[in-house]
């Protein structure tokens, strides 16, 4: 790693950031066994770090297209907002990077599978909204992850190259778009461990932000 070649960070959110997948994980489970469904754990390995278009295609992929969406969604929502009461945590390690990040200088910017108003909820709960100079989320672009078109996007927000920032990720689909967009990526697998194809992608794959953070003081990018 370049120190003097990285003139931006580019984060993903959710499972990377701020813990939610596992929270989406149970609320998945928990909707589809209210429907009295079965198969729930076994698909849900694969709605991983995908956006809403791609995950509710799995879904009618894998109950059909008579799939009830809609009661789907209502015990969904429920039952992630009884978890959400107490609050929203973030993953180990998530303030001490940012604020390192934060003093080197270099803008910041996230590039969420999310729409915009989950993205915004999610880091004003967390605290941690304040870092970014800027917010790509999945109601700017065509396409989300694996699709670069999020980290292009979130580049030109903080005007720099792809290729000039870093990004951090946790999903198998992140780092592809990550690394399709030209961006230099450092994962911090949430859900699911990377195979090597994914890893091969990366510039390592570190158990937290704790070693990321550890890792870009040693290197001197802060």
């Amino acid at each position: 790693m370049d120190a003097a070649r990285i003139e931006g960070f580019l984060l993903d959110l959710d499972g990377t950031l701020v813990d939610t997948e596992s929270i989406n994980l149970a609320s998945t489970v928990a909707a589809i066994e209210t429907l009295g469904l079965a198969g729930a754990a076994e698909l849900c390995e694969a709605l991983v770090g995908i956006d809403w278009p791609a995950y509710r295609q799995r879904l009618f992929d894998h109950y059909g297209e008579d799939f009830p969406l809609k009661d789907f969604g209502a015990a969904y929502f429920a039952h992630k907002a009884r978890i959400m009461e107490h609050g929203l945590p973030l993953k180990e390690g998530v303030v001490p990077l940012l604020e390192a990040m934060r003093a080197s200088g270099r803008p910041m910017a996230i590039a969420t599978s999310s729409g915009r108003e989950t993205a915004e909820e999610h880091l004003e709960l967390g605290g941690i909204a304040h870092y970014f100079d800027a917010v790509a989320t999945r109601d700017d672009v065509p396409l989300g992850k694996p699709d670069p078109a999020l980290y292009l996007l979130a580049a030109r927000h903080i005007d720099r190259h792809p290729g000039a920032c870093l990004a951090i990720e946790d999903s198998i689909p992140g780092v592809a778009a990550a690394h399709a967009a030209g961006v230099p990526t450092l994962m911090v697998p949430d859900l699911r461990q990377p195979p090597e194809a994914t890893r091969a992608l990366c510039l390592d794959v570190l158990p937290s932000l704790v070693q990321v953070l550890e890792l870009l003081r040693r290197q001197g990018v802060v």
